[in-house]
């Protein structure tokens, strides 16, 4: 795939819907390339949506398309339907089709994209609930050490903060400073990013600053700006 064509697909994706009963709305969607995230200068990107109920589209990237979920899943088309549906070889540069469904409380997970140039994609709305699995780990040395994982409902190349604190909650971070945390007075612990499969392992060596102290844990998306359910830690 040329750098030009790639360019074009990043440019125009994004996506997400909702269901065609309801008015215009707003909402946030975050999306990346798994196959690829590794080489792109924005691995993983965040886009605001404007759906409207007559079957139409614009995103914050300036960019627009139809929509609809007449077949029982939701899907968006990039440019419009007749580019996107348009058999390759034939298909335009940049065109691309969104598949996927709202869940109950109006979260999409496991969102996938296809695009004109046969580059997989995957989405999901920044309200895409998120789970850790959190311990404290002793090494072959016998030292302690935090370590967390998160195994789904991640974007390829999300950046993702561990981040400790108190039990005071309505701590904030910098990069996500409407997102309100379960926890006071929030130190970011590790940094990592999602790797291809959408999973990051977070893992720190306890400091002995912080040893014996039972702190309050939470991962933040940081382009989401979600955050996974806040957890007691004894170190």
């Amino acid at each position: 795939m040329s750098r030009r064509i790639l360019a074009a697909t990043l440019a125009t994706l994004a996506t997400s819907a909702v269901p065609s009963t309801a008015l215009a709305q707003s909402f946030d969607a975050v999306y990346g390339f798994p196959g690829v995230f590794e080489t792109l200068q924005r691995p993983a990107v965040r886009v605001q949506f404007d759906l409207q109920p007559m079957g139409t589209w614009s995103n914050s990237e300036g960019m627009w398309g139809d929509w609809s979920d007449a077949t029982g899943t939701h899907q968006l088309w990039f440019i419009d339907q007749a580019s996107a549906t348009t058999p390759a070889p034939n298909t335009p540069p940049g065109a691309a089709t969104w598949e996927g469904s709202f869940d109950a409380n109006g979260a999409v997970c496991d969102g996938i994209i296809t695009t004109a140039e046969g580059l997989p994609g995957v989405w999901k709305t920044a309200n895409c609930p998120l789970s850790v699995d959190i311990d404290v780990r002793t090494n072959a040395q016998g030292d302690r050490g935090v370590h967390a994982f998160i195994a789904d409902n991640l974007v390829p190349g999300t950046p993702v903060w561990l981040v400790m604190g108190n039990a005071t909650p309505g701590g904030t971070v910098s990069r996500c400073p409407d997102l309100s945390l379960d926890l006071g007075s929030p130190r970011v612990f590790d940094r990592a990013i999602a790797d291809g499969n959408g999973q990051v392992v977070l893992q720190r060596k306890i400091p002995a600053a912080v040893a014996g102290r039972t702190v309050q844990v939470q991962a933040v998306d940081i382009l989401a700006c979600s955050a996974t359910p806040v957890q007691s830690l004894a170190l």
